[in-house]
Order: structure tokens, then sequence, then C-alpha cells
């Protein structure tokens, strides 16, 4: 502050002697104070250019190199951001892709799970009917042998009962009879077993 008030008074001082003189000053203007006027402001420029307008240029460069530090970073982060986004959506997309894959295999094992199961349990049914069918035809066959046994019993008892009763009424029959049998024992067996 203290150099703009002495360039102010090398300017001005000058300035003043010249308008008292006369001359041009009719037109307001005068040679001397004109020469001490430019003087004045030469050495101001020059005050201003080695003090003032160097330290200026500099605190603006270096605002002018953050700027453009800050364009940079800036530029930086959005391709860095462009690229984490592209980053982001091929991972998106990857796991999209394996969670079809898992899905779709999931699915094929789910089905042969349901085949296998179904496979199995035809296998068990028709286990259990062949051994129901098995259990049926036993106890039938069985119930057969059962039938049979009785059957003869009741044959039997019912011949037995018939021959006791024409034996008792037929006397003659009787005879017959143990003659007979004991014909077919005196008799030698034939070779095919009687």
């Amino acid at each position: 502050m203290e150099l703009m008030g002495v360039a102010f008074a090398i300017v001005s001082g000058p300035t003043l002697a010249a308008e008292a003189s006369g001359g041009i000053s009719e037109l307001g203007v005068s040679w001397s104070s004109l020469l001490w006027q430019i003087a004045g402001f030469l050495i101001l420029l020059f005050i201003l250019s080695k003090y003032a307008y160097k330290p200026f240029l500099k605190a603006i460069d270096e605002r002018r190199a953050r700027a453009q530090e800050i364009v940079d970073k800036s530029d930086q982060i959005k391709k860095e951001a462009l690229d984490s986004e592209q980053r982001t959506r091929e991972i998106i997309s990857n796991a999209q892709r394996e969670a079809q894959s898992i899905i779709a295999t999931a699915n094929t094992r789910q089905q042969q799970i349901l085949e296998e199961t179904a496979a199995k349990k035809r296998q068990v049914e028709e286990q259990e009917i062949a051994k129901a069918r098995a259990q049926i035809a036993a106890e039938r066959d069985q119930a057969i042998q059962q039938l049979r046994r009785e059957f003869s019993d009741l044959a039997v008892l019912a011949a037995s009962r018939i021959v006791r009763r024409e034996l008792t009424t037929n006397p003659k029959l009787q005879s017959e009879l143990i003659n007979e049998v004991l014909g077919a024992q005196s008799q030698p067996k034939k070779a095919g077993g009687r």
C-alpha cells in the first residue's frame, strides 16, 4: 500500500505543477505532466509486475493447476466409476448366468430324483404285488391241500360208512370181499409196482 501511495505522489506531483504553467492546459493536456504520468505509470507497472503481478499470476497459475488437477481427478474418478460400473455389470451378469446354471442343474437333478423315486416306488410296488401274489398262491395251494385232505377224509369216512352198512346188511358181500383181499395178498406182485 505504501508503494502505491508513493507512485501516486510521483504521478500527481508534476501534474499539479504543469497545470499552473499554462500552455496546452487549455486543452487539458500538459506535456510535462503527461511525461511524469507516463513515468509514474511505468514505475507503477514495474513495481506491480515485480511485487504484485508475479505473486498474483503465480496464485492464478496455482489455482489453475489445482483446478486442472481437480478436473483430472474428476475425470479419473468418472473413468473409475464407469470401470467399476462395468465390472459390477459383468459380475452381476456372471452371477445371473451362474444362478441360471445352478437352477438348471437343480431342476435336472430334481427331475432325476423324481424319476429315480418313481422307479424305486414302482419296483417296490411290483415286489409287493409279486410277494402278495406268491403269498396268495401259497395260501390257495395250502387251502386246496387242506380241502383235498378234508375231502379225502370225508370220502374215506363216507366210503367206510357205506361199506360197513353194506357189509352188515349183506353177509355174502362180506365173505367175497375177504376172499378177494386174501387172494390179492397171496399172488406175487407184478413188476409195475402191483
